[in-house]
C-alpha cells in the first residue's frame, strides 16, 4: 500500500504522546500527514509534538468527555485544517481476577476504552459527513476476539469496540468514510508491564501496530488488520474449533497466565498514572 495519498491530510490521534499514539504520530508526519496528537498528559503531548516538529501539534484530550473531544477536533481543524482521518487509539488495562478489581478501575477501563471510542466516532463521523470524506480507525485487540482470563473488563471492552466498529460500517454503507480496526496482539508498552510474554501470545513493537494504522489510513476501505498478521488465522480457526478442543489449545498455551504468573508490583506506577 502507497502512503502518498496522506500527504497533506489532516490526522488527529487520540492518546497520542506515548506508545503506539507517539508512533503513528512520528510515521504520519514523516509521510507528509499534519497531525495533533491528543492526550490526557496535555504537557506532555505538546513536549513530544514540539519535537515531532513542523506539521505536529500537541493538545489537552480526555477522551471520556464529549465537550473535550469536541474542543480537541475543533482545534485541530483550526490549525491544520479539514479533518481526514482520527485515530481512536488511547487505551488502559488493568489486570488481575475479575472479583479483585474495584469498581474505580472497572470503570476507568469502560470509560476510556470503550466510551471513549464512542465518543470519538460521534465527534469524529459529525466532522467527516460533512466533509464527505474520511477514514476512523479504531485500536482494538486480540483480546477482543480471543478472551484473555485476568483481563476480562479489559477484553469486554474490546469486543465492545469492535461490535461497535462493525455495525458503524453497515450504517456508513455507500459513503465515502472508512472505519478500520486494528487487533494487536500483547504491545510492548507500559500497557503490558507485568505480563509474562511468549507461548502463544506474541509481543509485538509499538512500530508494527503504526504501521498497520498508516495503512489502514491509507487504503481507503475498511480494514481489519491483525499484528502480527498470522492471528488472523488464529482467530478464524478459534472461532471455528469445538469449544472443548479450544480449550485444550488453550490451556496448552498458557492463557492463565495473566492470573498465576502476573507481576503486580511492577504495574503499579502505570495504574497510578491511568487512574489520576
Amino acid at each position: 500500500m502507497t502512503n502518498n495519498n496522506l500527504s497533506g491530510k489532516v490526522i488527529a490521534i487520540t492518546g497520542g504522546a506515548r506508545g503506539i499514539g507517539l508512533c503513528v504520530a512520528k510515521q504520519l508526519v514523516t509521510i507528509g500527514a499534519k497531525v495533533a496528537i491528543g492526550d490526557v498528559d496535555d504537557e506532555l503531548s505538546k513536549r513530544q509534538a514540539e519535537l515531532i516538529g513542523q506539521n505536529c501539534i500537541g493538545l489537552g484530550l480526555d477522551v471520556t468527555k464529549r465537550s473535550s473531544f469536541k474542543n480537541f477536533l475543533m482545534n485541530t481543524t483550526d490549525v491544520l485544517g479539514p479533518l481526514y482521518g482520527l485515530v481512536n487509539n488511547a487505551g488502559v488495562m488493568t489486570l488481575g481476577p475479575f472479583l479483585d478489581q474495584d469498581d474505580l478501575k472497572v470503570q476507568r477501563t469502560i470509560d476510556v476504552n470503550f466510551l471513549g471510542v464512542v465518543i470519538g466516532c460521534k465527534e469524529g463521523l459529525s466532522i467527516l459527513r460533512n466533509n464527505e470524506l474520511g477514514h476512523i480507525v479504531n485500536v482494538a485487540s486480540m483480546g477482543g476476539r480471543i478472551a484473555l482470563p485476568g483481563a476480562a473488563v479489559y477484553t469486554g471492552t474490546k469486543f465492545a469496540v469492535i461490535g461497535l466498529t462493525e455495525a458503524l460500517r453497515r450504517e456508513l454503507k455507500g459513503e465515502q468514510i472508512h472505519i478500520s480496526l486494528v487487533l494487536p496482539s500483547l504491545v510492548d508498552t507500559d500497557l503490558s508491564n507485568g505480563v509474562k510474554r511468549g507461548k502463544g501470545m506474541p509481543t509485538v513493537s509499538p512500530d508494527m501496530v503504526a504501521n498497520a494504522i498508516v495503512a489502514a489510513l491509507s487504503s481507503n476501505k475498511n480494514c481489519d488488520l491483525y499484528i502480527p498478521k498470522w492471528m488472523k488465522g488464529a482467530d478464524i480457526l478459534s472461532r471455528a474449533t469445538p469449544t472443548f478442543v479450544l480449550n485444550a489449545i488453550r490451556d496448552l498455551a498458557g492463557d492463565r497466565r495473566v492470573l498465576s504468573d502476573l507481576d503486580s508490583q511492577s504495574r503499579v506506577d502505570y495504574e497510578k498514572r491511568i487512574l489520576n
